[in-house]
């Protein structure tokens, strides 16, 4: 099983490596881990349906070894991507500035340059912590 995971890993950096952006950092290598950890997932929902436990046992263990390799890959962590983020939207709330996603967004992406992270992760707490300036009560992000 992890020789065809790490398989089907080297067989997705070939073929993104053939596109216009091809992967030149452990960022966009984590990224393809993660497509393939969405699709993994599909897949074994549709399997439980389908009633066929065989599939989803090897769809599940090739989950595990995705992650493991994903857990590899060095990034910012969520407590610094959260500091940073509450201090981009306390500074644009003093500043009388836009107090949106897209703003904080560019402002926490300009603090945390040359910083590996993840938009995904940066987005999701971003919307958090709008959220919570909003004075909205949304669930706390939990990352991947």
């Amino acid at each position: 099983m992890i020789l065809t995971t790490f398989q089907g890993i080297l067989s997705d950096i070939s073929n993104a490596s053939k596109t216009e952006n091809p992967p030149s950092t452990d960022l966009d290598i984590l990224a393809l881990i993660n497509k393939t950890k969405t699709k993994s997932a599909a897949a074994i929902s549709g399997f439980r349906e389908a009633g066929r436990e065989d599939l989803v046992e090897k769809e599940t263990g090739q989950v595990i070894i995705l992650d493991i390799y994903a857990g590899m890959v060095e990034k910012v962590g969520e407590e610094e991507i959260t500091a940073v983020v509450n201090g981009v939207v306390e500074a644009a709330k003093e500043a009388g500035g836009k107090v949106n996603t897209g703003s904080i967004m560019k402002m926490a992406l300009a603090e945390l340059a040359g910083k590996p992270v993840v938009k995904a992760e940066l987005a999701a707490i971003v919307k958090e912590a709008i959220g919570a300036a909003q004075g909205d009560t949304m669930p706390k992000f939990v990352p991947p």
